[in-house]
């Protein structure tokens, strides 16, 4: 049995993630559904795409990931389904599988019906598609093939001149700030790091106990990107800062 791991910006306090639910377990009874997150940043595709990519490795082969972060629901936008390194997806069209695509995803274009509500194809297309992958179907039994998915510039940057530009991908419940800057891009010698127009101070940090209470300070996340923090406070309050808050490192 083929698990489903939900990313949604639904949030908790209306009925659509619980209703998607309902409609998977219709199809499939013993259908076993992962809430990743329901809480990503409304609309914000590019987000949805770094919580994919943070959470795809982490789950076994054949895992279902089921991520409806769609400001565009009911447009042109195509629904697909697919598999991509042994594990399947299905969503809109619209780059938020980016990271997780390859060289050649094996993607398929899910069919609307015709009474599809034009404001919720996660419970009309996306869920009912999930369902079936999680009773053994294939993407390629369920719509015709798609061979040129929409690809975000995935992490933003734009690095030259002794500096590398990103955003803010992520804001965690502890006020961390995931940046769009790749681990392997940061230096190991001194620089200076800009959050919008404030001057992040301090050195990176190995973990969070190094630096002194207070602080604001760079360190490296689990996920790979520099995050910038705060010891035991909010970063992304102490810096006015949110999902889509331009970024600087500067060499010295």
């Amino acid at each position: 049995m083929r698990p489903i791991a939900l990313i949604t910006d639904f949030g908790n306090s209306d009925p659509y993630v619980g209703v998607m639910k309902g409609v998977i377990l219709k199809i499939n009874p013993q259908a076993t559904i992962v809430d990743v997150t329901n809480e990503v940043t409304p609309f914000s595709i590019l987000e949805a795409a770094f919580i994919l990519e943070s959470s795809f490795p982490h789950f076994p082969e054949g895992t279902i990931f089921l991520a409806v972060v769609d400001p565009g629901v009911g447009s042109t936008r195509r629904a697909i389904a697919g598999k991509t390194a042994n594990r399947y997806i299905v969503g809109p069209d619209n780059g938020l599988f980016t990271p997780v695509y390859g060289g050649a995803p094996d993607l398929y274009r899910l069919p609307v019906p015709p009474d599809a509500s034009p404001t919720f194809h996660g419970r009309d297309v996306f869920a009912p598609a999930a369902a079936m992958l999680s009773l053994g179907k294939e993407p390629g039994e369920l719509g015709e093939p798609v061979y040129d998915p929409v690809r975000l510039e995935y992490p933003p940057l734009r690095i030259g001149d002794g500096e590398i530009e990103g955003l803010v991908l992520h804001v965690d419940r502890f006020g961390n700030l995931v940046t769009s800057i790749k681990g392997e891009l940061v230096p190991r010698v001194s620089f200076r790091l800009f959050v919008g127009s404030r001057s992040v101070g301090g050195r990176l940090r190995k973990y969070y106990h190094e630096a002194d209470e207070g602080e604001i300070f760079p360190i490296m996340g689990s996920s790979g990107y520099l995050e910038v923090s705060m010891r035991e406070g909010n970063a992304a309050e102490a810096l006015s800062a949110a999902v889509g808050t331009p970024v600087k490192l500067v060499t010295d």
